[in-house]
């Protein structure tokens, strides 16, 4: 659909919001279904399977309960046939700094847990977060995190003396933070959606601004850049609203994203991951964004899956990759980090690109080898535009003999 129609259908009033919303649910990538990919499973290890989820789901702000359409709210989550949802109930920058705020926030918090808790079955599992929202330098989200654990010892008081210490405190209790819609800033188009994700900056400003005259930041932004565990590469109101209609390229943000988290694993020496979320924010749609590779459906299963980066987004095609490094008669997969002397080679079902240190290193059918490098190497696999998570090659850093 062209910007030209986009914008007849605010001739329409009242019935212009529900008509954006339409369009946006239904222009998103249809994936196919998780179960026509098998992850690669490390010898010893429990069966992995691929589980479909989305990373960013929200109710409504305010009295949530009195605006909910609950009847469109449960068929939304039934109708989902998602494997795991993180509910991420958005909050304003520094809101932990008053006493009050805080307290009304971890109430809110729980209010959503447990109405989410009473959804029958069937359901996706609810996984715990919140987002951090920051008009002047972009928002963050905290997946499992259990907020109202982490703020029993802290105090307003305390964020007040040391902002920073929201982010390390969520850390310390688990959670993994990841920097959302990064390189989103706002693209002139004659109208715009429902939640204005054209024309506002939604992009995080120690990317897109850090490099202007020396910029300084406040002491949690800073903290939060540091302590990303990865970005949120694909957002559905960005890549349709944006993207597709504002740059006529619905990839842009996810190619943009990729590329950076490439560049910062090899810049900080760490492990990232992507994440990618529908962005909910009346809670009416769900959709599959992001894909897990896990023995079961738990949040420690999928904590680990995680951390181990066995994450693709988007589809779960690049999910089946299969990772050799030399002579080795066994494969590793997608998050695998590999020692190799010579060559890696990768295998896959379709027509694929592989990207290395975030450069394209050409497209193929089925399989790739790449020359190894004694110095660490970053590799990533598209398929039917769905994207892998890394794949590290003689980076030390990438070892886990224990997670974080």
């Amino acid at each position: 659909m062209t910007v030209g129609a986009l914008a007849t259908f605010a001739l329409f009033g009242s019935a212009c919001t529900s008509m954006q919303t339409y369009i946006g649910r239904n222009a998103a990538h249809k994936p196919p279904p998780p179960s026509s990919v098998q992850p690669v499973t490390p010898a010893g290890s429990p069966t992995l399977k691929l589980w479909a989820g989305d990373a960013n789901f929200q109710l409504p702000e305010g009295d949530f309960k009195a605006s909910l359409d609950l009847p469109k709210v449960l068929a939304t989550i039934k109708k989902s046939g998602l494997d795991f949802v993180f509910f991420t109930p958005s909050f304003k920058s520094r809101f932990y700094e008053d006493q009050n705020t805080l307290d009304s926030a971890v109430q809110r918090w729980r209010e959503i847990r447990q109405f989410l808790d009473t959804v029958p079955e069937p359901k996706p599992l609810f996984l715990p977060g919140l987002q951090v929202v920051d008009r002047a330098h972009g928002n963050v989200s905290l997946l499992f995190l259990d907020f109202p654990a982490m703020t029993m010892d802290l105090k307003a008081k305390n964020f007040r003396q040391s902002p920073q210490l929201f982010y390390y405190s969520a850390k310390a209790f688990g959670g993994l933070l990841f920097i959302d819609t990064p390189f989103a800033t706002p693209v002139k188009v004659p109208v715009d959606g429902p939640e204005r994700f054209t024309s506002i900056d939604r992009s995080w400003r120690p990317i897109t601004d850090g490099a202007r005259d020396g910029k300084s930041f406040p002491p949690e932004i800073q903290a939060a850049d540091e302590l990303a565990y990865g970005l949120e590469a694909y957002s559905i109101p960005v890549s349709v609203w944006r993207d597709q209609y504002g740059l006529d390229n619905p990839l842009y943000s996810i190619v943009m994203s990729m590329q950076r988290m490439d560049d910062e694993i090899l810049r900080r020496k760490r492990r990232m991951v992507p994440i990618a979320g529908s962005d909910s924010r009346q809670g009416k749609h769900l959709h599959p964004t992001m894909y897990i590779a896990a023995p079961s459906r738990t949040p420690q299963a999928l904590r680990e899956g995680m951390l181990r980066g066995r994450v693709c987004i988007r589809s779960p095609e690049p999910c089946g990759v299969r990772v050799y490094a030399d002579d080795e008669g066994l494969p590793q997969g997608v998050g695998a980090s590999v020692k190799a002397k010579q060559r890696i080679e990768l295998r896959w079902q379709g027509e694929g690109e592989v990207f290395r240190n975030g450069v394209s290193y050409g497209a193929f059918d089925s399989r790739a080898t790449v020359p190894a490098d004694s110095q660490c190497t970053v590799l990533r696999l598209v398929v039917d535009n769905g994207y892998s998570g890394p794949i590290y090659v003689n980076c030390p850093f990438a070892d886990m003999e224990a997670l974080p």
